[in-house]
């Protein structure tokens, strides 16, 4: 398709299965039917209607499920067409089937020898599509000690959800949420996890829990209603969803666990509480400035948003994922600068500092800042970040994040992809 002249009606990528980068690839490939919808001089929907069959792959990444879904122990905040409380389904809850990826260094635990090393588990809080979305699998299946990664989902307004009443298990509802809400995870399916990987229940300590988007409900719900143990937390990582209401959660944390690092991204306006929302930056955060709490400023950082859409663009203008077929000459020309000069996903740190604090130790990489320094990389940068308004359109009109991001969405969306490593891995 063309970006500039054509939108897709739907996903090129079923967000659950697909791999969106070539390093999350398995042998099997996959085709997905979409609709390309012709755009007129000014952006908008014309009659024109094609069906297109985008080649892709299967995710190559292996998952555990549980045996059987859960109720959400978290209570659910459905609203009604006023947004107001929906009280016709009062203490009623929903079913919510958790997934795990476990790292290639898991296999090191043998269960039941002796002298096992423990697995660490980390549990991203999200939307539920982050494993292949987002290419997280392929940022933690490289994880030195042992880790298993569990990706809560999280409710947006539109997913329609099934309804049940504990106390009349006959009575359902089809509804859609209408709201946020968080998702939460208890110890018994952490552990039910664990058991269905390894056949059994292994030394485990939960050492990070991380919030992404609408996640940051599911962290704060969980924290609050001692759902697991947070005594061995190590890092709280929270990307781009500081709000006010994590506070209290948060606080929780750092006063239970003193030697936890919270780590928090700031990406986007929407995506954090500012005192001045108009005005977006690291010094209005509501919740900035809390001693030994690190702050990652990525707001308007073109670097960050060079390199990373660079790497979806190229990714989807592949000979061999082909969803964007054509591009301006100018635009290739700068895309592939970039690309040829970008360092491999899972080595760019966001601020080599903050990270060696946070982690105890400076993994090996390439800080973002010292990358930009270089006079060179300076100028590839701006000569992509130039034409913004054509990546803009291939990522949402592509939907190359998954979906149809507007314009300044992909700052927030980009942010896993980038940097997820950093405290996953």
């Amino acid at each position: 398709m063309d970006p500039l002249n054509e939108r897709l009606g739907s996903s090129p990528r079923a967000l659950n299965s697909d791999a969106f980068f070539a390093a999350d690839r398995s042998t099997t490939s996959v085709s997905r039917p979409v609709s390309v919808i012709g755009l007129n001089a000014k952006g908008q929907d014309t009659a024109t209607v094609t069906t297109a069959h985008i080649p892709g792959f299967a995710n190559r990444h292996t998952t555990t499920r549980l045996p059987a879904p859960v109720a959400n122990p978290l209570p659910h905040d459905r609203r009604d067409a006023k947004g107001k409380p929906d009280t016709t389904i009062a203490g009623w809850t929903h079913m919510v089937n958790y997934v795990a990826f476990f790292s290639a260094s898991a296999a090191r635990i043998i269960p039941g020898a002796s002298g096992q090393p423990r697995l660490a588990v980390k549990i991203l809080f999200g939307t539920g599509t982050e494993y292949f979305r987002h290419g997280v699998c392929g940022a933690v299946v490289g994880a030195v000690e042992p880790t298993m990664l569990i990706v809560v989902p999280g409710i947006e307004p539109k997913y329609k959800i099934d309804f049940v009443n504990p106390r009349d298990t006959s009575q359902k509802k089809s509804l859609r949420a209408n709201n946020r809400w968080g998702i939460g995870i208890t110890v018994a399916s952490i552990e039910a996890l664990i058991a269905a990987h390894f056949g059994r229940l292994v030394d485990y300590d939960i050492v990070v829990g991380g919030a992404f988007s609408t996640g940051y409900l599911g962290l704060h719900g969980s924290v609050m209603k001692r759902l697991f143990p947070i005594d061995r937390l190590r890092i709280a990582a929270i990307y781009d969803c500081l709000y006010g209401t994590l506070a209290s959660s948060l606080d929780r944390i750092t006063s239970m666990v003193p030697s936890c690092q919270v780590i928090a991204y700031v990406a986007t306006g929407g995506g954090n509480s500012f005192r001045d929302p108009g005005k977006p930056s690291l010094s209005s955060l509501i919740l900035g400035g809390r001693p030994r709490w690190n702050y990652v400023d990525l707001i308007g950082n073109r670097t960050f948003h060079s390199m990373t859409s660079s790497r979806l663009v190229s990714e989807g203008s592949s000979s061999a994922t082909p969803i964007i077929t054509t591009l301006p000459a100018d635009y290739s020309a700068r895309l592939t600068a970039m690309t040829a000069i970008a360092p491999p996903r899972n080595t760019v740190l966001s601020d080599p500092a903050i990270i060696a604090r946070v982690r105890g130790s400076t993994p090996a990489g390439v800080g973002l800042a010292g990358f930009a320094a270089d006079k060179a990389h300076a100028r590839t940068i701006a000569d992509l970040f130039a034409k913004v308004g054509t990546t803009r359109a291939c990522i949402e009109r592509g939907q190359l994040l998954g979906w149809r991001a507007p314009a300044g969405e992909e700052w927030h969306d980009m942010l896993l992809v980038e940097f997820a490593w950093e405290c996953l891995s």
